[in-house]
């Protein structure tokens, strides 16, 4: 059994609703309790001109391998009305990554474990911290909340957590 980390993030309404229901589906095809961490509004990453993004991190155990993890992942975001259109950071219904897969590092033309950009998003390290404070990126050897500090004030989205 692996502990899997998610970032789930929305900018499309219903944010919310559409994250919640994601939690959901995956919690219906996993039988591990699911820790959730809170939610967050962020600005768009990159500084695109696009309205805010809701984000959360979830963590489960499963035994599946990596590949089917994702293919489920993307069955849950087409269910949920994820349209790909080629435009990478373009606004979305819902965005389900995978950051982390025990202490799992690959690579393959679909899949990156950790996430390939882990380090560099604030949105998907603060609500980590949130669910395992003392966590560590295989990759790098680094604690989760070292790799915050070092994220450069123009790649931030500064994280601010919803109440309720």
């Amino acid at each position: 059994m692996n502990d899997v980390f998610l970032a789930l993030g929305s900018n499309i309404e219903p944010c919310r609703k559409t994250i919640e229901k994601a939690i959901f589906l995956l919690q219906k095809q996993f039988s591990s309790p699911f820790q959730i961490s809170p939610i967050y509004e962020t600005d768009p990453f990159g500084g695109l001109d696009q309205s805010s993004y809701l984000n959360c991190c979830v963590c489960f155990c499963t035994d599946c391998l990596p590949h089917d993890l994702l293919r489920i992942i993307l069955e849950t975001e087409n269910q949920l009305g994820r349209k790909r259109n080629g435009f990478k950071w373009d606004s979305r219904t819902i965005d389900i990554d995978i950051l982390l897969f025990g202490e799992l590092t690959f690579v393959s033309p679909e899949l990156t474990i950790p996430h390939y950009d882990l380090s560099s998003r604030d949105f998907f390290l603060v609500p980590l911290l949130d669910l395992k404070p003392d966590l560590v990126n295989p990759r790098s050897g680094k604690k989760i909340d070292e790799e915050l500090g070092l994220i450069s004030s123009s790649k931030r989205t500064n994280p601010k957590q919803l109440v309720n």
